[in-house]
């Protein structure tokens, strides 16, 4: 479970998204929000306990996207978020 303030701003960002996209579309503007479930980041490991081992860290992230993401089956990557952006 993360933390209310978080869980509440990743909605927020949701309903604003809906909300703009609902106003935007007639203009044919599309508007679209990119939520992924966490994604092993420097700066996600950064908020860690420095004792910690950046393998044991980074292990424990992706046992924990392998059990509760929507995605199953599948590791993402950063530079899966960046492509479903930003096709290559």
């Amino acid at each position: 479970m993360a933390p209310h303030a978080y869980t509440g701003a990743k909605c927020g960002v949701i309903g604003l998204t809906k909300n703009v996209a609902a106003e935007l579309g007639k203009y044919g503007i599309r508007v679209n929000a990119v939520s992924p479930y966490a994604i092993a980041t420097d700066m996600l490991v950064s908020k860690f306990p420095r004792e910690m081992k950046v393998e044991d860290i980074l292990a424990g992230l992706q046992a924990n996207a392998r059990k509760n993401a929507n995605l199953q089956g599948v590791d993402v990557t950063v530079n899966d978020v960046a492509n479903g952006i930003h096709p290559v």
